[in-house]
């Protein structure tokens, strides 16, 4: 989304591939491997098992989001050969598509329940890339929501929650005080549905939808 693979190769990258293709790999132990994952369970679990038969010399791993002590302590015992040099959380659980503007990449998928309720689960995805975004700016916002929009309310208090319980990685000083997280429920919005979009990029994605910079054709008729 934000390197070319040429610019990847400069900075001395010669191989990228993703954490699931275990299978498909060549052992290359005179490598060392920098893992950028969230830290979902499904990752934490292809990761255990690629540390238990690794197939790099060393591993630099790297997390999108707050990485649990539980998750830490898995990875550790799968270790066995300790071939693990490093653990960082780099904040970057988004998308970014343009200089102002990022996604969270949820799946499209009813993320309401019957109640006009927001699933838990989308819920606390949205709220960890809203905290990790903040995180990545050093950004402590006051939090303000659409009153009767209870999917607005619960994702406020989900946001809210989160970062009480990482109080501690909000602990930086901010010089103009605090900006405002802004959280809108998009059916009170009755003017957008009303506008015909301005740029090649917003009917790009309107016509034929755009997903990570990618416009899948495959399906398109006479193709």
């Amino acid at each position: 989304m934000v390197y070319s693979q040429s610019e990847i190769m400069q900075k001395e990258v010669y191989l990228c591939d993703r954490i699931d293709n275990i299978n498909n790999r060549e052992t290359l132990r005179h490598l060392k491997c920098l893992t950028f994952l969230r830290p979902t369970e499904e990752n934490i679990n292809l990761l255990c098992r690629e540390l238990r038969a690794p197939l790099y010399g060393s591993y630099f791993l790297h997390w999108t989001n707050v990485i649990s002590k539980a998750d830490v302590k898995r990875l550790a015992e799968a270790d066995e050969q300790e071939v693990v040099r490093e653990i960082v959380e780099f904040f970057a659980d988004f998308i970014p598509i343009n200089p102002h503007t990022f996604i969270t990449n949820i799946p499209h998928e009813p993320i309401f329940s019957e109640v006009d309720l927001i699933e838990d689960k989308t819920a606390h995805k949205i709220g960890l890339a809203v905290m990790s975004y903040l995180l990545s700016v050093k950004k402590v916002p006051i939090i303000r929501y659409t009153d009767w929009s209870l999917p607005c309310q619960k994702l406020a208090d989900k946001i809210h929650n989160l970062m009480n319980k990482e109080s501690n990685l909000f602990d930086f000083s901010q010089r103009q005080g605090k900006p405002l997280l802004l959280i809108l429920d998009r059916r009170d919005d009755c003017v957008t549905p009303l506008l015909n979009q301005w740029t090649y990029q917003a009917m790009v994605h309107e016509l034929l939808t755009i997903k990570n910079h990618r416009v899948n054709l495959a399906e398109a008729p006479g193709n």
